[in-house]
């Protein structure tokens, strides 16, 4: 059996890191952003992202219609949600 020599202590700054996130968890984006000088943007200009999920024979036909103008799926569909809440006059 092969004897290891006993581990090294820890430089000071590392273990106040790793006593940092056993306490609390690494900062925050919004920390770091405010200590380099740079806000983060408005809610209201940020995306939201999801998975959508739809059946087969629907891709089919939006592949089908895409197709021809080189729209990737995103676009199309982003196209399509607009152009139906205009008809319906909400925006």
């Amino acid at each position: 059996m092969a004897l290891r020599p006993p581990a090294k202590p820890l430089n000071p700054a590392d273990e106040a890191a790793i006593q940092q996130v056993i306490s609390g968890g690494s900062d925050t984006l919004a920390d770091r952003q405010g200590r380099e000088g740079k806000k983060p943007p408005p809610a209201e200009s940020r995306d939201i992202a999801f998975t959508m999920t739809i059946p087969p024979g629907l891709a089919v036909l939006i592949d089908r219609h895409r197709a021809p103008t080189k729209t990737s799926r995103r676009a199309w569909l982003l196209q399509a949600a607009e152009e139906k809440l205009k008809r319906e006059g909400l925006v």
